[in-house]
């Protein structure tokens, strides 16, 4: 699509949260310039190559999920996080209401399912034959299916009830991040109160300086005007001795 020769890179990165990838390419069009424009004219440019990839991974047979854009813009990273977390919450406890409700169909399957003891036998042999157990083929069927499927429904139980106490440990970590996120937005926020406070007290000082000038302005002026005038008088008086021979000549 933008050349084979142009990309520098290509990363995977499973070390995060969510797995994603990181390409790196020069943007070189066909006069052999840099030029990103040639290639991004716009975000539209992006999402298009975004779908793209997708299709093309999923095609290859991997599952994957595409990126959904956020209209959270105004939202700060903290604030996001803690958003974020708790969506993340929200979908476990979803999670776990579904594996809830299949614990209960398991139990209620169970609680359902033909009991051995109620199948009727009859049995045989005494003292010098050893006992044995007579029961129609139909029922016998039914309890190696019984048996089967106790073993498997047990099996699935202990399964499910595992993957609830994960899913707690999960939330419960989950909690743990989103408080920790809260606690930094007030931090930030108490913070940022401060900073206000401190910036309008600067405002109010370099009010207050601004009015002191302008009061002393006219002191100050006529100092600026005396110094001046010294200044001025002196430069006058070396340059007359520099060029008439005594004070009389001087003063005229």
């Amino acid at each position: 699509r933008y050349g084979e020769e142009n990309f520098v890179y290509a990363s995977v990165h499973v070390d995060e949260k969510t797995p994603h990838m990181h390409v790196g390419m020069v943007p070189v069009n066909e006069k052999q310039k840099l030029s990103a424009y040639s290639f991004f004219k716009s975000k539209s440019e992006l999402h298009d190559l975004q779908d793209k990839i997708y299709e093309h991974v999923k095609e290859k047979g991997f599952d994957i999920e595409r990126g959904v854009s956020s209209d959270r813009k105004h939202l700060s990273t903290q604030r996001f996080k803690a958003v974020t977390l708790q969506q993340e919450i929200e979908k476990l406890e979803q999670e776990k209401k579904e594996i809830d409700s299949r614990l209960y169909d398991l139990k209620f399957s169970l609680n359902q399912a033909k009991s051995v003891d109620e199948i009727p036998v009859k049995e045989k042999g005494g003292f010098i034959r050893s006992k044995t157990v007579e029961i129609d083929s139909e029922d016998f069927e039914s309890i190696k299916v019984l048996a089967k499927s106790s073993e498997v429904l047990r099996s699935e139980n202990r399964r499910l009830k595992n993957e609830k106490i994960k899913i707690e440990r999960e939330k419960d970590d989950l909690y743990k991040g989103q408080r920790f996120l809260e606690r930094q937005v007030t931090d930030l926020k108490r913070e940022n109160r401060g900073l206000k406070e401190a910036n309008d007290f600067l405002k109010k000082t370099l009010e207050r300086v601004k009015e002191m000038y302008k009061e002393k302005l006219p002191e100050l002026a006529g100092m600026i005007g005396y110094v001046k005038g010294s200044i001025l008088d002196k430069m006058n008086r070396k340059f007359l001795k520099r060029h008439f021979a005594g004070d009389d000549e001087v003063r005229g």
